[in-house]
């Protein structure tokens, strides 16, 4: 990314997804983070962050699918150090029997584990830098729990740090009410739930999709897409890349939904579709519409679909 002249040149896609994201703090570490590849040091020394800001930049460059190389975040003397600092808080805060106090053990009785230091001092960033409260919290941690015994099983608990990367999502997406926070994990669970006609749609069978796919297809149908749009814009997919690229096919959604289209009518009216001569693109949705006839006619057990 770095030419003879010592300019450095980003990929366009990486640039978009930071400045559609409006995340100040993750666009400074994906830069900090090009500057430790060149002259080495830590991410942290550069941006002067703490763990828990770091940790929130990093689940956003991880919900942008940017993904950074493992430049060394912390010094071992600024983790152990910072880790002290936050230890002793979270002693005192404990000591107090108050909100936070309430919380851990409400904590360890959902994960059904005694938490360590470290644990404890994640939690106490969760609880002192996000501005959620306490009552938010409380869903996080039964949301959290919930979500990792659905995907993993019943005897499966998230980590703390999953829960942290989780907390961070909530705080960007400004779920600092119940209201708000019971009207997302419905939505969540309205899209998990459609969820598995999707799959069916992409070609997905005989298995269960794995997470990242799962979260392709929840962000589209929580954008307000139904499946027959998804399956519009995978028919697509196939067309220009030959299969089922999800890359790809997440980039024909997130620009539809940019332009507010969620409809097909307004997909189609909207995409440049309709016009009073036949062009290209108008070929193209015949051969879409063909595709999605041929594959309804094989899943029923028929023929080829007539043209």
């Amino acid at each position: 990314m770095e030419n003879e002249n010592g300019a450095v040149r980003l990929p366009l896609e990486t640039v978009r997804a930071l400045v559609s994201a409006g995340s100040g703090d993750a666009a400074l570490v994906y830069l900090a983070n090009l500057l430790c590849a060149r002259n080495g040091g830590e991410i942290s020394s550069i941006t002067g962050f703490s763990r828990a800001r770091l940790a929130g930049a990093m689940a956003a460059l991880g919900d942008m699918g940017v993904r950074l190389p493992d430049p060394p975040l912390f010094t071992p003397q600024e983790e152990r150090g910072e880790e002290a600092v936050a230890s002793s808080d979270v002693a005192a805060e404990l000591d107090k029997k108050g909100e936070f106090s309430q919380l851990a053990a409400e904590a360890e009785r959902r994960l059904e584990t005694k938490l360590s230091t470290p644990s404890l001092t994640i939690l106490m960033n969760i609880y002192s830098s996000l501005d959620l409260p306490t009552d938010v919290l409380y869903l996080l941690l039964t949301y959290c729990v919930e979500d990792t015994e659905r995907y993993y099983g019943a005897n499966r608990k998230p980590t703390m740090r999953q829960i942290e990367k989780e907390a961070y999502r909530w705080a960007r997406m400004e779920l600092d009410t119940t209201e708000k926070a019971e009207a997302y994990i419905m939505k969540r669970a309205f899209a998990l739930e459609k969820a598995g006609e999707v799959s069916r749609i992409l070609g997905i069978t005989g298995r269960k999709p794995v997470r990242s796919e799962e979260n392709y297809i929840t962000r589209w149908l929580e954008w307000g897409f139904g499946p027959e749009e998804i399956e519009t814009a995978y028919d697509k997919t196939v067309l220009k890349t030959g299969g089922l690229s999800w890359k790809y096919l997440n980039t024909i959604l997130k620009n539809w939904h940019e332009k507010d289209l969620h409809t097909l009518d307004e997909i189609n009216s909207g995409d440049g579709r309709r016009g009073p001569e036949p062009r290209s693109d108008e070929y193209e949705q015949e051969a879409i519409d063909w595709a999605r006839r041929y594959r309804q006619k094989r899943g029923a057990g028929g023929g080829p679909a007539e043209g």
